[in-house]
């Protein structure tokens, strides 16, 4: 209703900058959040489990990044929260990962999950970024589109938070 008065009277610039103010202020720019540990505690501890995790950034280009610690031990997965990531003819349960930490590049081929918007990392590179990011170096990564950059901030909290959890 009071939109239908502003523009009655051709207020067209007051609308516009009442629009942009509510845009704003529901978009999602500004400090990135850090790392996030989640735990699920069960009466079996067969069954706990607990992640950290970095939340995407970008929802058409950002890359999710998941530590898993289970009776498994931990795994690293990345996620696309919008089309699937790219496959290779040749192997189609795989996709190309180019990895970027310091000064060094790795092109590695991780596990393409079902449904394809899910990978699972080969252990060597996991335990590299790791490293990296315990000692405060960025590590980028690269998947078809989809771009993303592990900041190190409070990530060796939440990874000896991550390990400490007791798992059978």
């Amino acid at each position: 209703m009071i939109f239908c008065k502003i523009l009655r009277k051709g207020n067209l610039l007051f609308l516009s900058f009442l629009i942009s103010i509510f845009v704003s202020s529901c978009s999602s720019v500004g400090q990135r959040q850090g790392w996030v540990l989640e735990k699920a505690i069960t009466p079996y501890a067969i069954y706990d489990a607990s992640r950290i995790f970095l939340p995407v950034d970008d929802q058409f280009r950002g890359l999710e990044v998941v530590y898993v610690r289970g009776s498994q031990g931990v795994c690293m997965f990345i996620n696309a929260c919008s089309i699937p990531f790219p496959t290779d003819d040749t192997c189609p349960d795989k996709t190309d990962v180019v990895v970027e930490i310091a000064d060094s590049f790795y092109v590695v081929r991780a596990d393409r999950l079902k449904g394809g918007q899910r990978l699972l990392m080969p252990c060597d590179i996991t335990e590299n970024i790791v490293e990296a990011l315990l000692v405060g170096c960025p590590v980028y990564i690269t998947i078809g589109r989809y771009c993303g950059e592990l900041i190190p901030d409070n990530f060796e909290k939440v990874y000896r938070e991550l390990n400490q959890m007791h798992c059978e």
